[in-house]
């Protein structure tokens, strides 16, 4: 018995996932340093029977002074392209029913696989859309919870309801990567 606990205890930290600071990459032209979060997923829906779903991860990345959150809207065997344009927006509802609105940075397409599993033809589509974050507006997510996310598509809307596990993410990011010295 005490061998099983030694072993759990050993593994656990392997086990655990948390947000990290990656290690920074320094410009060798202009000596800039990012430092960028680990990704981290927010939301995942599967549908089992059609074999299709949609899932949101995120990472928060800081260049200088600038900070901005990657949103990374993912489809599995909806077999579509989808483009951001830097005209569309994601908008952040949070607990307190506010909610903020946020500018694309550039126009991104995303990236299309399409494979083959046995008889079964499988696609994917992931895109990695920036998104500059203002010091209002990076007060307001590290006050509060979010709840839900959307994010305005050439496909239409990219719908994501936040569980109550994944609602300080975001926040978690931001903290990482502001109060780091």
């Amino acid at each position: 018995m005490k061998k099983l606990l030694l072993i759990t205890i050993l593994y656990c930290p392997v086990l655990a996932s948390a947000q990290k600071l990656l290690k920074p990459a320094i410009d060798k032209v202009s000596g800039d340093t990012t430092w960028t979060t680990s990704k981290e997923k927010l939301y995942v829906h599967l549908n089992f029977l059609t074999q299709q779903g949609e899932g949101l991860e995120c990472y928060v990345t800081k260049k200088g002074k600038s900070i901005a959150l990657i949103l990374m809207p993912q489809t599995m065997n909806e077999q579509s392209v989808f483009t951001i344009t830097d005209e569309q927006k994601a908008y952040l509802k949070f607990k307190d029913n506010s909610s903020v609105t946020l500018q694309a940075d550039q126009f991104v397409m995303s990236d299309a696989n399409v494979g083959q599993a046995l008889n079964t033809v499988y696609s994917n589509g992931i895109i990695k859309a920036p998104y500059t974050l203002t010091n209002d507006v990076i007060a307001k997510i590290k006050a509060s919870d979010v709840v839900f996310i959307r994010i305005e598509t050439s496909e239409g809307n990219f719908d994501c309801d936040i569980k109550s596990k994944f609602s300080q993410v975001i926040k978690k990011e931001l903290e990482l990567v502001t109060n780091y010295k």
